[in-house]
């Protein structure tokens, strides 16, 4: 069993506390003297340009409201977060502090069909350069390969690590090209996907594999003896018991 592995809570603590607040990142950090090696979390775009934590493109899931983010200002979006769910809502630079003292972030960036994605890319750089972002331990993640190609030709992201990130069935020939095209460092696969053939292709090549979202210990033990590097779980609080 690989003795290494790193464990991430997803969304923060997603299970413990309202996934991509500012509790469920408290409630992850507090779990760094348990053990935890850091969190994933996911970026949209507003209106006005500025980078809020949320995995949908949309309110309706969380907030029970309707309203793409990219049509509404920053302030809105925390607002409603705050009236229809009692939690708060941060933006990029904001969920700073809570990052520190972490040894793997994995930063997801959303896209859409609409969306001018040079434009999210010096957004984020900005994002970047108006905080200490650079100094801390971030993979940036997209299932977007243009994106992650734009990332990779951007002077001030060049030597950044990126990830990949997978949700359907592949060729594994095709996996690997555009893993190497891209210069990723790690590629996230959904756990139902992973093998370990697919591991020890990908190790081959110096690219590390993250498996999300697990929840199951039996299937966390299976992805452990078969090479996985990261888990990303919804409970990092149970996986710290038994890995921390």
């Amino acid at each position: 069993m690989n003795c290494k592995i790193k464990i991430l809570g997803h969304r923060g603590a997603k299970a413990e506390v309202l996934e991509n607040s500012k509790e469920g990142f408290i409630q992850a950090h507090r779990l760094i003297k348990e053990g935890i090696d850091g969190i994933e979390f996911d970026v949209q775009i507003t209106s006005d340009n500025q980078l809020v934590l949320a995995h949908d493109n949309t309110l309706a899931r969380v907030c029970r409201q309707q309203g793409m983010i990219e049509q509404l200002t920053a302030d809105y979006c925390k607002k409603v977060f705050f009236v229809n769910t009692g939690h708060r809502m941060l933006t990029l630079t904001e969920i700073v502090p809570y990052l520190y003292g972490y040894n793997h972030i994995e930063l997801e960036i959303k896209t859409h069909p609409r969306m001018d994605k040079r434009k999210m890319v010096n957004i984020l750089y900005q994002n970047f350069c108006n905080s200490e972002l650079f100094k801390l331990p971030i993979v940036l993640t997209s299932f977007d390969i243009q994106l992650l190609e734009l990332l990779k030709n951007h002077k001030g992201f060049r030597e950044f690590s990126r990830g990949l990130l997978v949700l359907s069935t592949f060729k594994k020939a095709d996996l690997v090209n555009s893993l190497l095209r891209i210069q990723a460092k790690s590629v996230g696969l959904k756990y139902t996907l992973i093998t370990e053939e697919i591991v020890s292709l990908c190790h081959r090549y110096g690219i590390q594999v993250t498996a999300w979202t697990v929840n199951n210990l039996k299937v966390a033990n299976r992805l452990i003896d078969i090479g996985v590097d990261t888990i990303i779980t919804d409970n990092p609080t149970l996986f710290l018991k038994e890995y921390g």
